[in-house]
């Protein structure tokens, strides 16, 4: 059943495109839109009002007597969609189609993090990354490959990469573009209704289902279909770790009931790893008991705490530790440690399991290194390789506990020899007691030695402060901390060349913008 034939579509959100757009449907759902609007329909005549701008003035009643046109419904759609015209948003979708561009199927801070990643790889004079830069950035078209490692580029040109890859002539289009889809924007997208084979339309159907929550829908539809609990969005990725991805626990609930596989995962990614995940970088109390009941659901089914993925020792528990999500981390740990290693004991806080790694003249032994290969969540992280120093087995574990909270653990690290401005995988003890709002351990970690503005990478942005952080984040707390403890002011990152004011600035964090730039003026 096509769009035209169901009236419907005229009020549902729009989503983002699918990787293959049918334009044939998108005229399809203009003449769908004007239909209902000749019709009074109340949702269709909102959109109007909604995404025209000829009658965002105008009352409801005034919109259904006014002789709409084709065209009207399609300028609405394409601006529904984040594009200024019906002409522009064509050549979008058939550039779309052809493959050039691709699509957008991620939020914001992901293509944020990409952006400064691009700057990072094509200062290091990769081959791949200048090939992107010559073909996405007019500016750097002509650029001997000689000379754009040294070149002043800054965060901007990572964007205008970013951008244009996904077919926007700048950052601030695809950030209208990103806006206008909205809640649409998903991590696994589904294709669009209509114009698919009767099968591809109930599975795109029920994959909607449960990225929408409707458990009612999903049940009925499970009922006439019993074989669609094992359907899969297109990257691979099942039913249950998409409802999982929501915090859905009668969804999953749902699911396991009608047979759903609690194990099946793609390159080893699985529910419980996703349920281990959480919801980084700043949880809620409320969303953690979400992903609790969920992970409750899993192990209660069966679901596996050994299976790994990104990495060796990538397990669930990994993904709660590396995040300092404690409720998760421990309830993880009742079904067993895994992997059995230093920076996992660290991280749980465990003294006696930390003391079991070291030999009785203090050096490591071999079981406290192993199984370290998992060093990031996702591809937003550099790559990082783990290797068999002991000061950086040491360090590693100590950043696991100042994450976590652990204060007696990185006492005992602190004791062992651990350095606490080493930076194992980018990111020092300080740094991540400060993401995680760890005030008992910052404090510690500055009175054992921590430098106050040692340097850190997170996801692609480098060479960034504590502070910087703090001011990213919202803690302002931890921006007060650092600050009386000699944090500079001006500290510049290196991917956007900003000091934590502006990074304050930028994610809108206006306490922390306000109390850093009055501190600036009142020091001397």
């Amino acid at each position: 059943m096509t769009d035209s034939n169901r009236s419907v579509s005229s009020s549902s959100p729009p989503r983002p495109l699918p990787a293959d757009p049918d334009w044939d449907q998108y005229r399809k759902q203009a003449k769908d839109l004007l239909r209902c609007c000749r019709a009074a329909d109340g949702a269709a005549i909102s959109r109007v009002r909604n995404h025209h701008p000829r009658y965002r003035s105008s009352t409801p009643e005034q919109i259904g007597q006014a002789s709409l046109r084709l065209a009207d419904a399609q300028l609405a759609i394409a601006r529904e969609r984040g594009f200024p015209s019906w002409a522009r948003f064509k050549v979008y979708v058939a550039r779309l189609a052809s493959g050039e561009i691709r699509p957008v199927v991620q939020g914001y801070y992901w293509y944020a993090d990409q952006a400064g990643r691009a700057v990072s790889q094509l200062r290091a004079g990769g081959a791949a990354a200048v090939e992107r830069a010559r073909r996405w950035h007019p500016a750097l078209a002509s650029v001997p490959q000689d000379e754009l490692a040294a070149l002043p580029l800054g965060v901007e040109d990572g964007r205008t990469i970013i951008a244009r890859e996904h077919g926007f002539d700048d950052w601030n289009a695809f950030m209208r573009h990103m806006e206008a889809v909205g809640e649409g924007v998903h991590e696994f997208e589904t294709p669009e209704p209509g114009g698919a084979s009767p099968e591809a339309e109930r599975t795109a159907e029920v994959i909607r289902a449960v990225q929408q929550g409707r458990v009612d829908d999903l049940r009925g539809l499970l009922d006439e279909s019993p074989g669609l609990v094992e359907a899969q969005a297109a990257e691979g990725h099942g039913l249950l770790l998409l409802a999982t991805q929501e915090r859905n626990a009668p969804m999953v609930a749902l699911l396991l009931e009608r047979g759903a596989d609690p194990n099946h995962g793609l390159d080893g990614w699985t529910a419980l790893h996703q349920a281990a995940y959480g919801e980084p970088p700043d949880p809620s109390d409320a969303g953690q008991q979400s992903s609790l009941a969920v992970m409750e659901l899993l192990l209660d089914a069966g679901a596996r705490i050994d299976v790994e993925a990104r990495g060796s020792g990538g397990t669930p528990l990994l993904q709660s530790l590396f995040w300092g999500i404690r409720p998760l981390a421990e309830r993880l740990a009742r079904e067993g440690v895994v992997p059995d290693n230093l920076r996992t004991a660290a991280g749980l806080g465990r003294l006696d399991a930390i003391e079991r790694f070291f030999e009785a003249d203090g050096r490591l032994r071999e079981q406290a290194g192993v199984d370290r290969g998992y060093a990031a969540p996702h591809e937003g992280f550099p790559a990082s390789s783990p290797s068999d120093d002991p000061a950086e087995i040491l360090a590693d574990a100590l950043v696991y506990a100042a994450v976590n909270g652990r204060l007696e653990a990185v006492d005992l690290l602190l004791d062992r020899g651990a350095d606490p401005n080493a930076a194992p995988y980018q990111e020092t003890a300080l740094f991540g007691a400060v993401r995680r709002g760890n005030a008992p351990v910052v404090l510690r970690l500055l009175e054992r030695g921590a430098d106050v503005n040692a340097r850190a990478d997170w996801a692609s942005m480098t060479k960034l402060t504590a502070l910087h952080h703090a001011a990213s984040v919202a803690r302002l707390d931890m921006a007060k901390l650092l600050v009386e403890a000699g944090a500079d002011l001006e500290a510049r990152d290196e991917v956007a060349s900003g000091t934590p004011a502006s990074w304050a600035a930028h994610f809108e964090n206006a306490d922390i913008q306000r109390y850093l730039e009055e501190t600036g003026i009142s020091s001397p």
